[in-house]
């Protein structure tokens, strides 16, 4: 569940892979919220196509597929933050779709790692169709709840609000990429909104520059806060995100084929609402699948923990008598226990390396592609083909959806 519906999977008439929104709730709101963002194009924004009705008058936002983890994922499998370089990438993109829409009068107000996603490189902000425009003159009486309570301004509870609520959440999630956790957090939405509006923010785990930029970020006072996103991230030394230096190359080999298949699937879109059919929940909007899952259990589990192990000796940075304390007593440890660790490793060397070549031979033929999988690869890969017959596009299409993953409802963005 989204910020207002479901996400659903879809493939357009043409072949164009889509995402389906179900709108439930504050219909007329969130179709007023949305219309306002469809004209938005920006590398750093998930693109909305249209607006479509079934034959019961349901409203679906068609928007664009994002086969990639999301933030909310990423922070999961890393308990202790993230590496530097990692959380500039992240912010860069994420500062820069923000500002897209500030730029355009708008607010997003639902920012969280949930709604921000990894496009093959490429950071996007999606779910923005919550956003409001924003002016001087209108920046009280919005009453409706926004948000999500680790990543609301207090002054949302006020219904009194601009972009300085963005500015919080990109300052809660900054702190979030760098620690692994929130800076408020509570057994209930009470306490935590309570948090929110009293309580200080702890950053001193955190090193400068990050530190002053969070802490200003999370001032109680809006007009205490950055004016502006570009203002937080070059406090923070981030320059501005530049999406076209990544696969530069397939961009320009897609242009025109893209541009053709846009428009295409735009009205295949609304003819497939018009007809009456609903569309099919065949595959997650977001793909949710663990990366990792195919990684050697033992190896895997001494990745995580050296990462975890190097982001703790990270925050040890201010402390340098600390680090030098630490070192010599686990020298003086390895040096004590030598004559039963070399051994002991021998042994495990012995017996894993083995074992992982075997099981590694394993897999790789366990993984060749189904015969679907392999249409697939050979459909994308091949030249210009002739216009399909409409028997020919419907084997097609069987076998391009008997290649994904199992039938399930998309979770989407975080509720």
């Amino acid at each position: 569940m989204g910020g207002f519906g479901e996400v659903y999977f879809a493939v357009s008439e043409a072949g164009k892979e889509v995402a389906l929104k179900r709108i439930q709730r504050n219909l007329e709101v969130e179709l007023r919220g949305v219309s306002h963002c469809l004209n938005l194009k920006h590398p750093h924004l998930i693109a909305l196509y249209d607006i479509c009705h079934d034959d019961q008058e349901q409203a679906w936002v068609v928007m664009e597929y994002v086969a990639g983890q999301n933030l909310r994922q990423v922070l999961d499998q890393a308990p202790s933050g993230l590496a530097v370089n990692e959380v500039h990438r992240w912010l860069s993109g994420i500062a820069a779709g923000v500002d897209h829409l500030h730029g355009a009068g708008l607010v997003h107000r639902d920012l969280k790692p949930g709604n921000v996603f990894d496009d093959m490189g490429i950071v996007k902000v999606g779910d923005y169709g919550l956003s409001k425009f924003i002016s001087a003159s209108h920046r009280g009486g919005h009453t409706e709840s926004v948000g999500t309570f680790h990543y609301m301004a207090p002054e949302i509870g006020r219904g009194e609000y601009g972009r300085e609520i963005d500015i919080y959440a990109i300052g809660i999630m900054t702190y979030e990429l760098l620690t692994g956790t929130v800076p408020f957090d509570g057994e209930s939405c009470h306490e935590i909104i309570v948090k929110h509006m009293t309580a200080k923010p702890d950053v001193s785990q955190i090193a400068e520059p990050y530190r002053s930029v969070v802490a200003k970020c999370l001032e109680k006072d809006p007009a205490n806060r950055f004016r502006s996103v570009p203002e937080m991230t070059n406090a923070l030394g981030i320059t501005r995100s530049d999406p076209t230096a990544i696969h530069t190359t397939a961009t320009h080999a897609n242009t025109n084929t893209n541009a053709n298949t846009n428009t295409h699937s735009h009205s295949s879109a609304k003819s497939s609402m018009a007809s009456g059919s609903r569309p099919h929940p065949v595959a997650p909007a977001v793909n949710h699948a663990n990366i990792a899952s195919d990684s050697e259990p033992l190896a895997r589990a001494i990745r995580a923990s050296v990462s975890d192990l190097q982001s703790w000796w990270r925050t040890l940075d201010r402390s340098p008598g600390a680090k030098i304390f630490l070192l010599i007593a686990a020298s003086f440890v390895l040096v004590v226990n030598t004559h039963w660790l070399l051994p002991l490793m021998s042994i495990v060397g012995v017996v894993y390396v083995p074992y992982y070549i075997v099981r590694q031979m394993v897999l790789h033929v366990s993984q060749q592609p189904s015969y679907a999988q392999a249409q697939r690869i050979a459909t994308h890969t091949s030249g210009p083909a002739r216009p399909l017959t409409r028997s020919q596009w419907r084997s097609h299409m069987r076998n391009d959806l008997r290649a994904k993953r199992s039938v399930h409802r998309a979770a989407g963005t975080d509720a």
